[in-house]
């Protein structure tokens, strides 16, 4: 996810794909001002967004439009649909089982919001 988040880093400072992308994220009602966020902010916003809603067991059909701007970040939603995932995060909606080992959504939230969307500068 990661290395997706770099590769969109890169993709977002052509003119044209920061205005599609600023009209998606004001037309699908994802941030009312995008125009005010840098790129690094636009690009980390998204994935942040994508990932709140997977793990709140939404459709990520909304995003579809943005991946032809930002073909990296189809990388992060396959991610989040992996089996892996699927397997040890809690995401809704969640059949009754008697004993459930997985990692609450909340807490895999935290954890992959600071290793992959807090970008920090190397010293």
């Amino acid at each position: 996810m990661r290395e997706a988040v770099g590769d969109a880093l890169s993709v977002i400072e052509d003119q044209a794909c920061r205005l599609n992308c600023d009209m998606f994220l004001r037309d699908a009602n994802l941030h009312s001002q995008p125009q005010t966020l840098s790129g690094r902010e636009l690009v980390t916003e998204l994935g942040k967004a994508m990932t709140r809603d997977r793990l709140r067991g939404e459709n990520l059909a909304l995003y579809e439009v943005v991946y032809s701007y930002l073909p990296s970040l189809r990388r992060i939603h396959d991610a989040l649909f992996s089996r892996e995932l699927h397997q040890n995060v809690k995401i809704p909606p969640t059949p009754p089982v008697i004993f459930d080992a997985r990692i609450p959504a909340k807490a895999f939230w935290d954890e992959i919001n600071n290793q992959v969307f807090v970008i920090r500068v190397d010293e």
